[in-house]
């Protein structure tokens, strides 16, 4: 063996290793086509396994340079605020478990996005493409799925109740992730009708399904799109201002403005299943009212929920009736992650939520990506922010890694227009 060989042999082990790599990120994207139709709590799976593409040796210097932006800083905060309250939460359950588990998401949301952001331009070429094969299957199922009252998961043996709570969740990881493809679409075919399919079909998909948070999350990212791209920073300024004044005032709102009885006061006439919405996020005000600095710490939603559980038991038991679930004042949580916040983190989480919010809004602000990249990840944001304030509680991980992974797809986005070098 020559001197020469041994480079050679070294490159070609590393070539190999990048290649495996690379096939996890591709598995991963390749699976967006079924996941989020069938089993929408395997994104926290998929970002899994793309972030091990990302698991390189540069990994800890970007992490480093991350932690210093101020998404980095007010994420950090984050957690680390999650990790004092669990000196004073009234949760019984594991809830330091579930700390640490929301830590390790966001290092495995990260390596997710270092992995895309490594990507080779002939990889990340196939990424793309393999993206954007996915998206147009993933619509076509869910189109499918509704269309036909759920034919696959009929032929499995579920019944009408698991399209709503499968299929159609999934609907809101599509209001968050087709705004990265009309992006990769846009720049990719000269022929914009193909971005715009997309996004028609994502209309359709989430119109047929019964889920109204995604299609509201929809029309609210068709709209910061429009508005973006015509007016970029003034956009960013309203919109971003509008979502930080309802997290900020939430509390506010649902105690004087927005619940059933301030509601039919003002001769506002509101469906049953809305009604129960308000009166969950007037229930919980009422408990952020008690510690509204600090919060009853992390978990304590659902500590709250189950005594809220054995009140309504107990009446339904006095009654000798079958009462309404939407006598039910908290479930499993509040159906609005802001106000999951404060009733846990208290004024302090919500600041420092609203920090990363301000981090990525700052980010969008001075972004040299072209015009149609920034009203994409801008839309993008809006949808997810918009799902965020009507369902789902903040700790499920599935919505957690959701997050993460359109975080990373619009950074394979990105590169399509431009060589993307700019540090996380």
């Amino acid at each position: 063996m020559t001197d020469e060989a041994i480079p050679r042999g070294e490159d070609t082990l590393l070539d190999r290793l990048k290649s495996k790599q690379s096939f996890l990120l591709f598995l991963a994207l390749a699976a967006l086509a079924v996941v989020p139709v069938y089993a929408s709590n395997g994104t926290v799976v998929l970002l899994a396994v793309g972030a091990l593409a990302g698991m390189t040796a540069a990994l800890a210097g970007r992490l480093k340079g991350f932690i210093k932006s101020p998404i980095g800083i007010f994420l950090v905060l984050f957690l680390s605020w999650i990790a004092f309250s669990l000196a004073w939460t009234i949760s019984t359950d594991d809830a330091p478990w579930l700390a640490f588990i929301m830590t390790l998401l966001s290092f495995v949301g990260f390596a997710f996005v270092a992995a895309v952001r490594q990507l080779g331009a002939g990889p990340a070429q196939t990424a793309q493409n393999i993206l954007l094969t996915a998206a147009a299957l993933m619509i076509g199922l869910f189109i499918i799925e509704a269309a036909t009252g759920g034919v696959v998961l009929k032929l499995l043996g579920k019944d009408a109740e698991i399209i709503l709570n499968t299929v159609g969740r999934g609907t809101t990881i599509l209001a968050a992730f087709i705004w990265p493809v009309f992006a990769l679409a846009w720049a990719r075919f000269q022929n914009k009708s193909v971005p715009v399919a997309f996004l028609i079909g994502s209309f359709v998909a989430t119109y047929l399904l019964p889920v109204d948070a995604a299609f509201a999350a929809l029309i609210a990212g068709t709209v910061t799109f429009l508005a973006v791209l015509a007016a970029r920073r003034a956009a960013l300024a309203v919109l971003f201002s509008i979502f930080a004044l309802s997290i900020a005032t939430g509390p506010w709102l649902s105690l004087n403005i927005l619940n059933p009885d301030a509601l039919a006061k003002n001769g506002i006439a509101v469906p049953e299943n809305r009604q129960h919405r308000l009166l969950i996020w007037q229930f919980v005000s009422s408990n952020i009212a008690e510690k509204p600095l600090v919060g009853h710490g992390f978990g304590a939603a659902r500590e709250i929920g189950r005594s809220e559980q054995q009140r309504y038991d107990a009446l339904q038991a006095r009654q000798a009736a079958h009462l309404s679930i939407h006598e039910m004042r908290l479930p499993l949580h509040p159906h609005n992650i802001p106000l999951q916040i404060w009733l846990e983190l208290g004024a302090v989480g919500i600041l420092f939520y609203l920090g990363i919010l301000f981090g990525i809004g700052r980010r969008l602000w001075y972004s040299t990506a072209p015009p149609v990249w920034i009203a994409a990840a801008a839309a993008g944001t809006i949808a997810y922010l918009s799902v965020s304030l009507l369902s789902f509680g903040a700790w499920q991980n599935w919505w957690v890694a959701t997050a993460w992974l359109a975080a990373g797809l619009l950074v394979l986005a990105r590169r399509t227009f431009q060589s993307d070098t700019t540090p996380l």
